[in-house]
């Protein structure tokens, strides 16, 4: 989820691998945290330095979220749905 909040908010798509199935894609284990930046070898290596585990999962860049083979889709798409599925929902309970 909160891969998809990023692609919505910044407007633009990631690469990214190595996430197992799609439970994993909405697990909130503590201690997890999604981080973008413009240099990761610095966070890799100020992380490091203090005994903080760090994984790179990927990159950003282009106009889809790509996670492994489970999910491909534009965020064009994503913020349509993300704008319109509570409204959708309200409409069809109502």
């Amino acid at each position: 989820m909160a891969l998809a909040e990023m692609a919505i908010a910044g407007g633009v798509g990631a690469q990214i691998t190595g996430i197992g199935s799609i439970p994993e894609l909405f697990s909130e284990r503590p201690g997890r945290y999604l981080l973008a930046t413009d240099d990761a070898e610095a966070v890799l290596g100020a992380a490091t330095a203090v005994g903080v585990e760090v994984v790179l999962i990927g990159s950003v860049g282009g106009d889809e979220l790509v996670i492994d083979d489970l999910v491909r889709v534009s965020v064009g798409e994503l913020t349509e749905r993300f704008a319109t599925a509570l409204p959708n929902a309200l409409d069809q309970a109502g």
